[in-house]
């Protein structure tokens, strides 16, 4: 049995009997695998597609052009990772006003990863401006990815504190990360936001983690019951 598996397992901290253990894992397997796609599709655009420097250009660069359908496609994978565990953390809820709030954070994280797909899909050059819509989405998502974390930190820690360790991580890294991406130098760019990208990581791939084994403990509860 894992450490997560025993923690859960632990007294006052049983999932609840109303959980429906289905849903959980399935929520946390989407959770995981969909940033993870995301981030593995980052790195294969970056390679297969010509003339882009990781170092250099944006994410955003990959939805340009011809190729753009496939940035499109992980922005949108994205974005229903975000709200399979906002589902998630409805169902399973570990906390008072601060979970809720995080679970609110994470829909609206998912309708901006949407926006950011479907902006970039219409998008031009002469688009990139430090007003456009498509960079106004984008820094939405600089007080998002900073307060959901930190406002369920607390609710996940009931199920272990390497969870809610692991939240406030990432709320503390994300801003750091974030403004040295904002206001870095232009030719490094690409880089801090990756870095940037990798440690909203420290939230969603952790959370995801936290459903599918509640929903493990509470399938194995079931069957381990008398009929």
């Amino acid at each position: 049995m894992s450490h997560t598996d025993r923690d859960l397992e632990a007294p006052g901290r049983h999932p609840d009997v109303t959980e429906r253990p289905e849903l959980l894992m399935l929520c946390g397997a989407l959770g995981l695998a969909f940033p993870l796609i995301f981030t593995l599709g980052v790195l294969v655009l970056q390679v297969v597609i010509p003339d882009h420097d990781p170092v250099t250009d944006t994410i955003s660069d990959l939805g340009r052009g011809p190729n753009a359908v496939w940035m499109d496609t992980l922005f949108y994978l994205n974005a229903a990772g975000h709200v399979a565990l906002a589902l998630g953390a409805a169902h399973a809820h570990l906390g008072r006003w601060g979970w809720s709030a995080g679970t609110v954070i994470l829909t609206l994280v998912g309708l901006d990863l949407v926006m950011l797909g479907l902006w970039d899909e219409f998008s031009t050059e002469s688009d990139v401006e430090n007003l456009s819509v498509h960079s106004q989405l984008a820094v939405l998502l600089f007080p998002l990815y900073f307060v959901g974390p930190l406002s369920m930190a607390a609710g996940a820690a009931r199920a272990s504190r390497g969870y809610g360790r692991a939240f406030i991580a990432g709320a503390a890294l994300w801003p750091v990360c974030a403004l040295a991406y904002y206001f870095g130098p232009d030719h490094i760019d690409g880089a801090l936001e990756r870095v940037a990208g990798l440690v909203t990581l420290l939230w969603t791939m952790p959370l995801g983690w936290l459903f599918l084994s509640r929903g493990r403990a509470r399938a194995g509860g079931r069957a381990a019951a008398p009929a």
